[in-house]
């Protein structure tokens, strides 16, 4: 009886085990995977690179492009809102790669109401939208032309913060990450 108890015991933590490690590889991949949908990737061009459309905007016009950054301001204007964003590379899960060296910067419009106070300075933010060509405005003493974008789809982060998991099983043990 006690043989019998001691192997239904070695049998269920290998169960565990396995719910486990199945449990870990499914959120490793639920943590990569990209916040912008398939379908709306499709439509991005790879050519329109920020670095290209930073040079020659206009030639680029009307085509689409995936990009993020760090939001510099948010504006509201009668019926358009304006994101002026600080250009970062991407992760592969679509995020702004924190602290990687920018090529620019580049303006959102969106067309109706987008909170500034939700739109914050210093939020990461990725989107999928048209090049519309560029805009000059002042920056600092000077002046900078930024590339324009139209937005399809916006994707804003959250705090800058590794998310946390929870794993309850019931017996009093937490997992953490």
């Amino acid at each position: 009886m006690q043989a019998l108890l001691k192997v239904k015991i070695a049998i269920g933590i290998l169960n565990l085990r396995r719910i486990l490690r199945a449990m870990a590889v499914l959120l490793f991949l639920n943590g990569c995977a990209p916040a912008i949908s398939k379908e709306v990737r499709d439509q991005v061009d790879p050519a329109a690179t920020f670095e290209s459309v930073l040079h020659d905007p206009d030639s680029y016009k009307g085509k689409t492009v995936l990009w993020g950054g760090k939001i510099i301001q948010t504006r509201n204007t009668k019926d358009t809102t304006w994101i002026e964003l600080l250009q970062q590379p991407l992760a592969r899960d679509d995020r702004p790669i924190r602290g990687s060296a920018s090529e620019g910067r580049f303006l959102i419009r969106h067309e109706g109401f987008l909170d500034p106070a939700v739109y914050g300075r210093g939020l990461e933010l990725t989107l999928v939208g048209e090049v519309r060509g560029r805009e000059t405005r002042p920056l600092d003493e000077g002046e900078y032309s930024f590339p324009v974008v139209s937005d399809r789809q916006l994707v804003l982060w959250g705090p800058e913060q590794e998310p946390t998991f929870h794993l309850g099983l019931g017996f009093g043990a937490t997992f953490s990450r």
